[in-house]
């Protein structure tokens, strides 16, 4: 299948970096979701990290002008996440933004758009996570504290009792806030 996007879309302005380890099916759907959003297969890297379950053979049959990086072996997920971002930067006219992708994740309608105003409306902005939902619609973890001695010692649990705001992992609200760190 030939897979176009509009380049009129906020999509347009971002690179997706996805990694793999036998995602399956799964991966197909994650391409595909970027793809709606407007990303144009040719801007999406998805690195192999020695998959043994043709996920990668199968995209490539399912979808053109993808940039697949294999592996071959298991090489974890911050090297291929680090050499899906060089290949970004390799092209000729590179995104305006490198969008990191979980294999198990699907884009929400208008995601792309949304992180494409948050970087338009917050110049300092650097790095920008969204909610994050299971498949039933009940949040995920999504942003963390910086990690510290008290967070390898103590249980979550107590941490919370302790400073619950600080300790939060995710929030209903759909308005943007700071957060020490986004979680995948």
């Amino acid at each position: 299948m030939d897979v176009t996007a509009n380049a009129g879309n906020a999509g347009a302005r971002f690179a997706v970096v996805i990694v793999n380890y036998n995602g399956g099916p799964m991966l197909r759907d994650c391409v595909l979701s970027a793809v709606r959003e407007g990303v144009p297969a040719a801007q999406i890297v998805v690195v192999d990290n020695g998959s043994q379950d043709c996920s990668i053979e199968n995209l490539e049959r399912s979808i053109d002008g993808l940039a697949v990086i294999r592996n071959n072996c298991n090489a974890g997920f911050a090297k291929a996440v680090n050499q899906g971002i060089k290949r970004t930067s390799a092209k000729p006219s590179p995104a305006e933004f490198v969008l990191l992708l979980n294999n198990d994740a699907q884009l929400d309608s208008g995601a792309l758009q949304a992180f494409a105003h948050g970087f338009d409306s917050l110049p300092n902005l650097a790095i920008a996570g969204g909610q994050l939902h299971y498949l039933d619609g009940r949040l995920q973890s999504a942003f963390a504290p910086l990690p510290s001695v008290a967070e390898e010692i103590l249980p979550l649990l107590l941490l919370k009792l302790i400073s619950p705001d600080r300790f939060r992992r995710k929030t209903p609200s759909e308005n943007p806030m700071a957060v020490e760190c986004v979680l995948g």
